[in-house]
């Protein structure tokens, strides 16, 4: 029989093994979204600056717990410049991709398509 400490432990290591994984997917979902963002914005997306800033839970469109991830990262207008994004990743869904842009912080949604300004 196998010892109960040992099935716990490789649960464990099966858990954080996931997690890990399920993090890496969710970062590269967010990096293709924010790229998109960027490109229909015709900025420059500054891939090497994605950082998870918050990690929580939240209930998606079916009520059922998932992970919200909230990221920043940043872009630039010029080429010489740096600016603030956020993103918002509940499971796999993009919530929101926010800018701020120059001209007015951008709000980019899935459910409503286009791109909207915040003055």
């Amino acid at each position: 029989m196998i010892p109960t400490e040992l099935v716990i432990l490789l649960a464990l290591i099966a858990g954080i093994v996931w997690f890990w994984y399920d993090s890496q997917r969710a970062w590269e979902t967010v990096i293709r979204h924010c790229q998109s963002a960027c490109r229909e914005l015709n900025l420059q997306f500054l891939d090497q600056t994605v950082s998870l800033s918050a990690l929580g839970l939240a209930r998606n469109a079916d009520g059922r717990l998932q992970f919200l991830r909230q990221y920043r990262f940043e872009f630039s207008t010029t080429g010489a410049d740096r600016r603030q994004g956020r993103a918002v990743l509940v499971g796999r869904r993009m919530e929101s991709i926010h800018l701020d842009h120059p001209e007015g912080s951008t709000l980019l949604t899935p459910d409503r398509p286009g791109i909207h300004r915040l003055n």
